[in-house]
C-alpha cells in the first residue's frame, strides 16, 4: 500500500475554502446516491486523503485534517495516510466521531461547508447540526457550545482541486434483466409500491439509490465497478413513474420494455422536477397563527441527499423514511432464491478448482506467485462458468500479515508473494445473471501454528452458530451478532467488523437494510423469509495473520416442535459450496453437533460440485480430501468413566481404513461415516458404546451365531490414509441367511510380506454398489446378537478385528503371512 503525499492538494483546497468563506470542509466517501462502491470520478475522499477504503469521512480545517473510519480499515488507513492527517478510529473509547471533531474545530461561530448532493438530509440535520452545537469538554462530558453554521456549496471544491485529472463520468449501456432471472415484472413492483404509498397517505417517492432504481425497473448497467447499476433517479406517484437517465445510454430493448408505463427524463432534471413536486402538493386550510401545511408529504429515503430534500421544499413537505423499495428488494422472490443457490454452486466449484491449483503450484511445483496473480487466476476460472458477468468486488487475495488488513486490496506490481508457510485469506465474489456471490476462505499450505488453528476453529464455530440459529419472527440481525462472537469472547478475542451484510440478486454485494452486527440500523429491521445475507466472523492479529470464513445464508421458515406465541420461527439455509480448511480445524474444540454440521455441509459441497471436475483429477483429489468426514464423538461419552488401555498402536487401522475407504468410494459415503453408522449408532452392539465402567469392560451380548464384526476405537486422533490398494469383494444380502451364517475369518495383522487381498476377499464375487448397505444391514441386523468383545479407550487410535465366539482368553491363532495378536488380558 502506497502513501500519497497530499500536501499540495490540501494547500489548494484551503485556498478555495478561504475564497468560499468556509472554515471547515467535509468530504464524505459517498456519491450523490450514497453508493458504497463508487465510480472513479466520485472518489473525492480518496483523492484528497490518499485513503482508498470504502468507508470514511474527511474533515479539513485551515490548519488540520482528519480521516474517520471504522475498525475494518484501521490498519489500512494507518499505512496510507501521510503526516498531514490525523486518524479517528471510530468506535474506540475516547475517540471522537467525525461530527464531534468537526464541531470542536468550528467552535467560535465558524462556518462548515459541504456539497449538499453527497451528504444525506438525515446526516445534515440529525448527525451534524445536533453535534455542531455540542462538543467535548476537556473532561469528556458533552456540553453546549455556540454557533457553527453549516452551508451547502453547490460546486464541489474537491472537483476543482482535482481538475483535468478527474476521471470522466461513466457512460455505459443499460440493458433489460430477463424475467427468468428477475422473477417479477416491473409493473407488479410499481403496483406494490403504489399500494404502500396509498396505505401511508404519501404523495409519492423519489428513489435515489442506484440499486433500487435498477431493481424496480428490472434493468442493469455498468457505471459502477463490480455493481451492475447505472446513474439514475426515479420518481413514483400514484399515477406516474419517471426514470431520470441519459437516454443515450439505453440499449434498444429498454424503451420497449418500459413501454408507456414509464416516462424517461434527463438525469439532472430530477432536481427541477423535485421543485415542481413540492409546489404541487395540496395544502391544508390555514389555521390562525400557523402557516399552511400540505395534506400529504413526498417521501425520500433516509439515504437521499440534502440537496434533493431542499428542492422538494424541506422538512415541511418531505418525510424521510426507510425506503420501501429497499425493503422489498431485500426479500428475494422464489426465482431469485433459486438463482442464488445455482450461482453459488458454480462459484463454489470455481473456488475449489482455484484452491487445488494454488496448492499444487505452491507446494508441489514451488512456483512463486504474488497475490494479484492468484486473484487473476481465480477470475479466469470463474469467467468460464455460465452466466458470469464479472466480479462483485476487488478480490482480497492476502498472505500472512496482509490478511490482517480486513479489506486489503493487492496492488499489481506492489504486492506480496503468497507464502505457503503462512495463512492465506481469499475473500472474493462474482456477478452472475442469476445472482451475486461473496465467499471467504482462509487456508494454510504448510504447518499452521496452534494459535492459528485455535483462532480458525473459534471463528468456524461462530459461522456454524449463525447457520444453525433458530429465532422467532421479528428478530433482528443485531440480536444474532453475539452468537458468532461468543466463542472468541470466551478467549478474550473479537473482530472489528460486522458479522453479516445483505446481498443483492445480480446487484450490489453489500445491500441494506438488513445485516448481522452491532450497527444501530441492524436493530431497526427484523430478518424476514427471503433475506440473503453473509455469515462472516473473523479474527485478525496486526502484522501476523488474518482469519475470516464467509458463507452466504438465506432466511427461511424453520420447523420447530412448538410455536410459542403462534408466530413463525426462522432459520437459515446456506448456499455457499466451498469446503472449510481441514488443516486449520482443531477437532478437540468442536462439539458433536458442530462435527455433524461439518460432515453434512461437506457432503453437500461434494455432491453438488463434483460434477464440475470430470477429468480434473487434481481438483477432485483436493475436494475428496477436504470434504472427508470428521470423527463423531461417542454418545454419552464421559471422561470420568473411561479407562485408558496401554496397547501399542499398530498398522491394523491403516489396513481396515483403506478397506472401508474402497467401499465408501462405491457408495459415496466416507469410511468414518461407515464406522460411525455401523458401530456407534447400533445400540445392540453395546448399550453404551466405547464407555467402560471403572471395574469392567462393558461386554457385549454373547453371540448365538458366528458373525464377523469390526470394532473400531477412534477417540483421539484421525486415522491417516493408507497407501495400500485393496480391492474388496462384498457379499450380497440375498445370499446370506440365518440358515447359512458367514464363517468368520481369524483376526489378522498385516505384515510387510502379506498381500491384503488374501484375507479381505469374500466370496461370492462383488455385488453392485447399492447392495453395500444391505450387506452391512444383515451383518449388523438389530435382531442379531453379537460377540463377546470388550470395549475401552485407547491412548492412540487403533482398530481391532474381533471374531465372534472366540475362547475366553481371546487368543488369535497364527496364520501364514500374519503374526499372532493377543487381545486378552485387559483389552
Amino acid at each position: 500500500m502506497e502513501t500519497v503525499d497530499t500536501t499540495e492538494r490540501l494547500r489548494t483546497l484551503r485556498k478555495l475554502m478561504k475564497e468560499h468563506e468556509v472554515d471547515v470542509y467535509i468530504v464524505p466517501s459517498e456519491d450523490s446516491h450514497q453508493s458504497e462502491y463508487i465510480a472513479p470520478c466520485d472518489a473525492r475522499r480518496e483523492f484528497i486523503s490518499g485513503f482508498s477504503g470504502s468507508a470514511g469521512t474527511a474533515v479539513i480545517t485551515s490548519e488540520k485534517a482528519a480521516l474517520a473510519t471504522d475498525g475494518r480499515y484501521f490498519n489500512q488507513a494507518s499505512k496510507q495516510l501521510d503526516s498531514n492527517w490525523h486518524l479517528l478510529k471510530q468506535g474506540l473509547e475516547d475517540v471522537p466521531t467525525w461530527q464531534e471533531w468537526a464541531a470542536e474545530q468550528s467552535d467560535g461561530h465558524k462556518t462548515v461547508g459541504v456539497d449538499p448532493t453527497v451528504i444525506t438530509a438525515r446526516k445534515q440535520t440529525a448527525d451534524y447540526l445536533l453535534v455542531a452545537h455540542l462538543t467535548l469538554s476537556s473532561r469528556g462530558p458533552i456540553k453546549k457550545k455556540g454557533g457553527a453554521q453549516l452551508i451547502g456549496i453547490k460546486t464541489n471544491l474537491i472537483d476543482i482541486v482535482w481538475g483535468d485529472e478527474r476521471p470522466p463520468r461513466p457512460h455505459e449501456k443499460v440493458s433489460v434483466l430477463d424475467i427468468k432471472y428477475a422473477g417479477k415484472k416491473f409493473e407488479e413492483k410499481l403496483e406494490d409500491l403504489r399500494k404502500e404509498l396509498d396505505k401511508k397517505k404519501s404523495a409519492g417517492l423519489i428513489v435515489s439509490m442506484l440499486d433500487e432504481v435498477a431493481w424496480l425497473f428490472n434493468l442493469r448497467g455498468k457505471d459502477i465497478p463490480y455493481n451492475p447499476v447505472f446513474f439514475s433517479y426515479a420518481a413514483v406517484t400514484p399515477t406516474t413513474a419517471t426514470l431520470y437517465i441519459d437516454e443515450s445510454k439505453l440499449n434498444t430493448d429498454v424503451v420497449p420494455h418500459l413501454g408507456d408505463k414509464v416516462q424517461i427524463r434527463p438525469y439532472d432534471a430530477v432536481f427541477k422536477d423535485a421543485e415542481s413536486f413540492g409546489e404541487s402538493l395540496e395544502m391544508e386550510a390555514p389555521i390562525e397563527g400557523k402557516p399552511p401545511t400540505p395534506k400529504q408529504k413526498f417521501w425520500i429515503s433516509t439515504k437521499a441527499s440534502w440537496a434533493l430534500s431542499l428542492d422538494l421544499g424541506g422538512d415541511e413537505k418531505v418525510e424521510e423514511v426507510r425506503s420501501p423499495v429497499g425493503d422489498a428488494k431485500a426479500i428475494k422472490n422464489a426465482t431469485e432464491l433459486e438463482g442464488m443457490r445455482a450461482c453459488h454452486i458454480r462459484d463454489g466449484a470455481s473456488l475449489s478448482e482455484y484452491f487445488a491449483w494454488l496448492e499444487e503450484e505452491l507446494t508441489n511445483k514451488g512456483t512463486r506467485l504474488d497475490e494479484v496473480q492468484g486473484a487473476d487466476k481465480l477470475e479466469e476460472i470463474r469467467s468460464k462458468k455460465d452466466h458470469f458477468m464479472g466480479l462483485s468486488f476487488d478480490t482480497i487475495s492476502s498472505t500472512g500479515p496482509d490478511a490482517a488488513v480486513i479489506h486489503y486490496k493487492p496492488e499489481r506490481g506492489n504486492c506480496s508473494t503468497i507464502d505457503p508457510t503462512a495463512l492465506y485469506l481469499c475473500d472474493s465474489g462474482a456477478q452472475y445473471l442469476d445472482g451475486t456471490t461473496d465467499t471467504t476462505r482462509t487456508l494454510h499450505f504448510g504447518q499452521p501454528t496452534d494459535m492459528e488453528r485455535k483462532a480458525y476453529t473459534l471463528v468456524l464455530k461462530g459461522v456454524i452458530a449463525i447457520d444453525r440459529a433458530v429465532f422467532p419472527k421479528g428478530t433482528s440481525g443485531f440480536a444474532l451478532d453475539t452468537l458468532a462472537r461468543q466463542f472468541l469472547w470466551q478467549e478474550g478475542l473479537d473482530y472489528r467488523h460486522g458479522t453479516g451484510h445483505g446481498v443483492g440478486s445480480y446487484l450490489n454485494v453489500h445491500e441494506g437494510p438488513i445485516g448481522i452486527g452491532t450497527r444501530v440500523q441492524y436493530s431497526e429491521v427484523p430478518l424476514s423469509i427471503g433475506n440473503v445475507l453473509s455469515d462472516e466472523p473473523g479474527y485478525y492479529e496486526d502484522g501476523k495473520f488474518g482469519i475470516r470464513i464467509e458463507n452466504m445464508i438465506m432466511a427461511q421458515e424453520a420447523k420447530t416442535n412448538h410455536h410459542f406465541g403462534d408466530k413463525p420461527w426462522l432459520g437459515f439455509e446456506h448456499v455457499t459450496m466451498v469446503p472449510m480448511c481441514r488443516k486449520l480445524i482443531n477437532e478437540k474444540l468442536l462439539t458433536q453437533e458442530e462435527r455433524t454440521w461439518l460432515n453434512e455441509y461437506h457432503r453437500e459441497v461434494y455432491n453438488k460440485t463434483k460434477g464440475f471436475f470430470e477429468g480434473d483429477k487434481r481438483t477432485m483429489k483436493w475436494l475428496e480430501r477436504e470434504t472427508n468426514s470428521f470423527h463423531l464423538l461417542p454418545p454419552e461419552r464421559n471422561a470420568q468413566h473411561l479407562r485408558p488401555c496401554h496397547i501399542p498402536p499398530t498398522d491394523d487401522h491403516l489396513m481396515i481404513m483403506k478397506f472401508l475407504q474402497q467401499l465408501s468410494k462405491a457408495h459415496l459415503v466416507t469410511a468414518n461415516e461407515l464406522f460411525h453408522n455401523l458401530l456407534i449408532k447400533r445400540p445392540v452392539l453395546n448399550p453404551h458404546p466405547f464407555r467402560c465402567p471403572p471395574t469392567s469392560f462393558g461386554l457385549m451380548r454373547r453371540t448365538q451365531q458366528p458373525i464377523l464384526i469390526f470394532l473400531l476405537v477412534i477417540l483421539i486422533t484421525p486415522i491417516p490414509h493408507s497407501p495400500v490398494n485393496i480391492q474388496p469383494r462384498i457379499l450380497q444380502r440375498k445370499q446370506l441367511g440365518n440358515q447359512n451364517p458367514i464363517q468368520p475369518p481369524r483376526i489378522l495383522r498385516q505384515t510387510s510380506q502379506h498381500k491384503p487381498d488374501a484375507f479381505f476377499t469374500l466370496d461370492p464375487p462383488p455385488a453392485p454398489a447399492h447392495q453395500l448397505v444391505d450387506f452391512f444391514d444383515y451383518v449388523f441386523d438389530l435382531d442379531a446378537a453379537v460377540g463377546d468383545v470388550g470395549c475401552c479407550v485407547m491412548e492412540e487410535p487403533v482398530v481391532l478385528l474381533a471374531e465372534a465366539g472366540v475362547p475366553e482368553e481371546r487368543k488369535v491363532r497364527r496364520v501364514a503371512g500374519c503374526e499372532e495378536v493377543d487381545v486378552g488380558g485387559g483389552c
